[in-house]
Formats: structure tokens, sequence, C-alpha cells
């Protein structure tokens, strides 16, 4: 992981060292006070943990609109240590912000995207642990969908640490060989939208435990 710490607010933030690599000169904005951070050093870091960003001025307390988003400027997010990342591709908006609150009821720091572009710069700089993607987000077919496609194309080491569940609107849901063909974890039909939480709570516990399992192996066997 790379540390970036922010010079104006002290603010620690960890990005993945691959995220880190694949920069072209645009920098990245502090959660807290909106100031970019540069990287410290590298190294520290546990790299099996999500990022994490730490602030001796909670998010009330830092002044903001010292530096408005741009192309140049990349946003980062601030989730509270422990706590895991969602990210929401749903162009519905009414169905958006009910997948957002209720992923906050089970303990995700929520991003919503408003279009494919947001989302993809999102997956570049910030650690996801979820992302609920529905097929019809954006443009064209979903075979199409710009956020499915570079999931898809993502290196093993980073894409299991996505859990990927589409939204469709012809896709049985919990059909596990479905998922597997297109590239997802999970796949729910949009009749089933009311179910969405239940069906995330069960499925992602269970995902959570093996992964778990794994990555304690793979740090054991280092």
């Amino acid at each position: 992981m790379v540390k970036l710490v922010c010079s104006r607010c002290q603010s620690v933030v960890l990005v993945p060292e691959v995220v880190m690599s694949r920069r072209t000169g645009q920098r990245l904005q502090c959660p807290v006070c909106h100031e970019p951070v540069e990287p410290e050093h590298r190294g520290e870091a546990d790299t099996q943990g999500p990022v994490v960003a730490n602030s001796p001025l909670a998010p009330s307390q830092a002044k903001s609109g010292t530096i408005r988003h741009s192309d140049e400027i990349t946003p980062l997010h601030l989730a509270e240590a422990g706590n895991r990342i969602a990210l929401v591709c749903i162009s519905d908006k009414a169905l958006s912000e009910r997948m957002a609150q209720a992923l906050n009821q089970l303990d995700y720091h929520v991003i919503v995207a408003a279009k494919p572009s947001s989302a993809l710069d999102k997956l570049q700089y910030q650690q996801c642990d979820l992302v609920l993607l529905d097929e019809a987000f954006g443009e064209g077919a979903s075979s199409e969908n710009p956020v499915m496609v570079y999931i898809q194309r993502m290196a093993m080491p980073l894409r299991r640490r996505i859990f990927l569940c589409l939204l469709s609107r012809n896709l049985p849901t919990l059909d596990q060989m479905v998922a597997f063909r297109i590239g997802a974890n999970l796949t729910i039909n949009l009749r089933d939208a009311d179910k969405i939480p239940l069906i995330l709570d069960r499925i992602l516990k269970d995902h959570q435990s093996f992964y778990g399992l794994f990555y304690d192996q793979l740090g054991k066997r280092g």
C-alpha cells in the first residue's frame, strides 16, 4: 500500500500500490480538507487491508471548498477503520437511494456514482469491496457496460477483492452458473429488488468468510 499524507490536515490515506502505478500525473484529493495529497513512503501498511483514512480533524471541522473537483484532481473517500466501501452504480435515482440506505445499514461506506465515467474513476483510485451495478447503467447492452468490462479485465489480485453484484431485468436471481459466465459474483433480478438487502447480507457473509480464510493462508505462506 502507498501512504498518502495531507500536508494541511495530516489525514492519512492508504491506496493500493497498483492504483498508484496507474497514475498519469493526476492528483488525488484529501477526503477531509480537499487539499491534494501526495505519497509519503511505501510498504508500511498491511497489503491485505482496505483503503482507510485517519485524520486528527473531523470532516465537520475541516474547511471545504478549497479545491473544486476537476479532471485533474480525483477525490478520495473517507472510510472509518474497519468499514467496507460499496460503490453503487444504478441509473434509477429512487432505487439507487434505497440501495445506498440498505448498504449503510450493513455497515458499508457508500459511494454513489452518477455515471459510468465517475464509477470508473472511483474504481481506479479507490479500493471498493462491493460494486452494486445495474446492467443498464450507462448506455448499450450489459455486455458493453463500461463498468462491467473494466472489472472483468482487472488483474486477479484486484478482482478477487471486489464483490460484483449485477442487477438485471432478465437474468435470474442467485444463479451461480450465470454469474460465473458473465464474470460477476452474484446476479439479482430487479423483480427481487425488495429482497436485495437480505440476499446481500447472507451471501456477503459467506463470501467474506471464504476469502478471510484465503488471505489468512496466503499471509502464512508469505
